[in-house]
C-alpha cells in the first residue's frame, strides 16, 4: 500500500506532480493523498524538512477558496 501524499505544484503551462522536498518557498501547492483525493490548497512558507519522527513537514498557509 502507497502512503505517500502527492504534491503538485504550477510549474511552466501547468500542474506538475513534484517531490515534496522540492517544494520551493513562497510555492503555491496542491496536496494530495497518495490516492490521489485533494486534500487542500496551500502556499509554503518554509522549506521542507525532515521532523523528529522521519516525516516530511512544511510550514504553510492554506489558501482558501471565496
Amino acid at each position: 500500500m502507497n502512503t505517500m501524499r502527492k504534491i503538485y505544484v504550477q510549474r511552466g503551462n501547468g500542474w506538475q506532480q513534484i517531490d515534496f522536498m522540492n517544494i520551493a518557498i513562497n510555492e503555491a501547492f496542491i496536496l494530495c493523498e497518495s490516492d490521489g483525493t485533494p486534500v487542500g490548497h496551500y502556499v509554503a512558507i518554509s522549506s521542507p524538512y525532515l521532523n523528529v519522527n522521519n516525516i516530511g513537514t512544511i510550514q504553510r498557509v492554506e489558501i482558501m477558496a471565496k
